[in-house]
């Protein structure tokens, strides 16, 4: 094996730059994905922002909410403009994880309730007085659990009566 190349069983090896650069590389071809939406003038979507929310009159003092946000669609709906918040998640070392509950609300600081990979999104939908909503996208898949528990709350067509929870 030549210098330059990686030896993918060396998993030390694996999750340097090599991983790094493969999330890195998620991010630019999603948001790519994204800008691509532009040229379908059927598609609602008339804008992309990357990396944190548009400068406007709605995201103008959302502070540290805004990092939550990825890439953002500013779309045009029948009614005004709404927003599409998109996280990305991406694991070159992990792809067979699951998303669960448990990692979804696991705070990333200790002091800061809202800092799970959910409670980021719920601190930037109540900034932004819930105009729009939000996608995870990920190379992981749900768990099982998550899947049935998001369908059920679909299915039901209700709304989950507000709870405060300590990991949002």
């Amino acid at each position: 094996m030549g210098q330059s190349e990686v030896n993918l069983e060396d998993k030390e090896s694996f999750l340097g730059a090599v991983a790094s650069n493969a999330g890195d590389d998620f991010h630019v071809l999603w948001a790519t994905r994204e800008m691509l939406r532009l040229l379908d003038a059927k598609d609602d979507v008339i804008a992309v922002k990357v990396e944190g929310p548009p400068r406007d009159d709605v995201h103008a003092q959302l502070g540290e909410h805004g990092q939550a946000a990825d890439i953002v669609l500013i779309r045009n709906t029948s009614e005004e403009l709404s927003y599409r918040y998109l996280q990305l998640k991406h694991s070159a070392s992990h792809p067979q994880d699951n998303w669960t509950w448990s990692r979804l609300l696991t705070r990333r600081a200790k002091t800061k309730p809202r800092s799970s990979v959910l409670g980021k999104l719920a601190g930037l939908l109540k900034a932004v007085k819930f105009k729009g909503d939000f996608s995870i996208v990920t190379n992981q898949p749900l768990s099982a659990s998550v899947v049935a528990d998001i369908a059920r709350l679909i299915k039901s067509g209700t709304k989950p009566a507000p709870r405060r929870y300590g990991s949002i």
